[in-house]
């Protein structure tokens, strides 16, 4: 990690790649994805949980992936 090597200390927000979600924005009403890419986040909210991403509120409920 260059930070690292450069002797930088990183910010309290920083996460590993591996744990990097890509979370999409549908609107149930519309039954349309809102946008056309996704937000990057962290750690998974919590179902339930409200978020901002950009100009819309969202509720995190889940992710689409099954186990199988």
């Amino acid at each position: 990690m260059t930070a690292n090597a450069n002797g930088e200390k990183l910010p309290a927000t920083w996460v590993e790649t591996e744990q990097l979600h890509c979370l999409m924005v549908f609107d149930t009403e519309s039954k349309q994805f809102v946008g056309s890419g996704c937000y990057v986040v962290g750690p998974l909210p919590p179902p339930g949980t409200l978020a901002q991403f950009e100009s819309v509120t969202a509720e995190f409920v889940g992710t689409g992936i099954t186990s199988l």
